[in-house]
């Protein structure tokens, strides 16, 4: 079953027109909000609207797994990362590779940064002590 990304008779409220084209690019987003057409499960997911598509019965934990992967991740990157994403929406790419410079030289002298190489040439999961 799918659902409308808006209605006919108005145009969308509450933000598609401004969120949809960074998601799933101009081009869907227009024919979305103006077709007015249902998507189900499956497209919303072949077109980025969706990141996962899982029964209602194994939803809990599938959202708690994921919740502790990034969980177990530094914390230190985890934000500078989300910081990062939602920065280069409104810049340029020479300000976002500025950004992420700065960040990697903060990064980079962190003790998980040698727990993570250690990990990898170790071929063992990491245990990093700045999580969330």
């Amino acid at each position: 079953m799918g659902f409308p990304l808006s209605a006919s008779v108005c145009t969308p409220a509450w933000g598609p027109p401004y969120f949809l084209p960074r998601i799933v690019g101009v081009a869907k987003a227009y024919e979305l909000l103006t077709t007015c057409e249902a998507i189900d499960a499956a497209e919303a997911q072949r077109i980025g609207l969706v990141s996962y598509r899982v029964p209602a019965e194994e939803l809990i934990p599938f959202a708690l797994r994921l919740a502790r992967k990034i969980a177990s991740m530094p914390l230190l990157t985890t934000q500078m990362v989300k910081e990062s994403i939602y920065a280069h929406l409104d810049c340029d790419l020479d300000a976002a590779l500025v950004r992420e410079a700065a960040h990697q030289s903060i990064t980079f002298t962190t003790e998980d940064i040698k727990e993570g190489i250690a990990a990898l040439r170790e071929k063992r999961p990491p245990h990093f002590k700045e999580t969330l």
